[in-house]
């Protein structure tokens, strides 16, 4: 048999302790080295994939997108760089479009002209909770616009919406929407109040864009066009908007001749350098 060179020794000729002096330190830099690639793997994972801002991340982290379309005051379409998506505001329930009941469909139709105003073609950005999805695969999410406003608890101040408590909010998000709608109820906005505010004139309407306002006017025309009417002031360039598929609702239509005396409430906004209230129910006028 063959010997082992002098000066040389055999590993299993020594005994238990020196053999593990021998193998601790190689295990040590073996569980250093795993450790080490682990924690780097995790790092380059959260580079390519990071997750979706936390609610109280107004826009350092969240997702960048812009609104497309409204189908009412909680439901957008949203357009990402990769595709578009239907997103569901967190902690919000808007009113039904088509509800049973007259007052809730108004309000339902105000809250997604609020939705239009201050959303549509807009840049947004998005953050989310733990619960990202809901079972309709439409994205829960926290809407920010400008990155510090966030359209949620705007909607709930206006009064146009509910607060729903899904288990998902972070407790500070739940609380801050919970005192929007106590704010709305305390101050009897949106579908919480008892009835108009005090109205404004028509010639003042274009500083109130963006508002709920009742505002006063004199008829100088009705004018019908297939698709729509407009009932046009005398003293202003204000109008009322009646869309044509809600006209048949509206046999007050028929009283509101050239000299009238009125006053409409409703979603003060711009059409085409001309202030207007769109009606959709005839809830939304008095005759004076």
């Amino acid at each position: 048999m063959f010997s082992d060179p002098p000066g040389k020794y055999n590993f299993m000729d020594l005994d238990s302790k020196t053999r593990a002096r021998q193998v601790c330190p190689i295990a040590f830099y073996l569980i250093f080295i795993f450790v080490f690639i682990f924690i780097f793997s995790i790092f380059l994972f959260s580079l390519a994939y990071p997750l979706p801002g936390h609610s109280g991340d107004k826009s350092s982290s969240g997702q960048k997108a812009v609104v497309t379309y409204i189908y009412d005051g909680d439901t957008f379409r949203i357009r990402f760089p990769e595709g578009e998506r239907r997103v569901r505001l967190l902690g919000v329930d808007a009113p039904e479009i088509g509800d049973p009941s007259e007052e809730n469909d108004l309000w339902a139709h105000l809250a997604r002209k609020y939705a239009q105003f201050f959303l549509l073609r807009k840049a947004v950005t998005l953050s989310y909770e733990a619960e990202k999805q809901d079972s309709y695969g439409r994205l829960l999410a926290y809407v920010w616009l400008e990155g510090k406003v966030l359209f949620n608890e705007q909607l709930l101040e206006q009064g146009l919406a509910d607060f729903f408590p899904l288990a998902s909010l972070h407790p500070d998000m739940r609380e801050r929407l919970q005192q929007a709608e106590e704010k709305a109820k305390h101050e009897k906005r949106g579908k919480w109040q008892p009835g108009w505010p005090t109205p404004i004139e028509d010639n003042k309407a274009k500083n109130y864009y963006g508002e709920f306002q009742a505002i006063n006017l004199i008829c100088r025309q009705v004018k019908v066009e297939r698709s729509y009417t407009l009932i046009l002031s005398r003293r202003s360039n204000f109008q009322a908007f009646i869309p044509g598929e809600r006209r048949s609702s509206f046999s007050v239509l028929n009283l509101i001749i050239p000299g009238v005396k009125l006053t409409v409430f409703g979603l003060v906004e711009d059409y085409r350098g001309r202030p207007q209230v769109v009606l959709f129910s005839p809830a939304q006028i008095k005759i004076i």
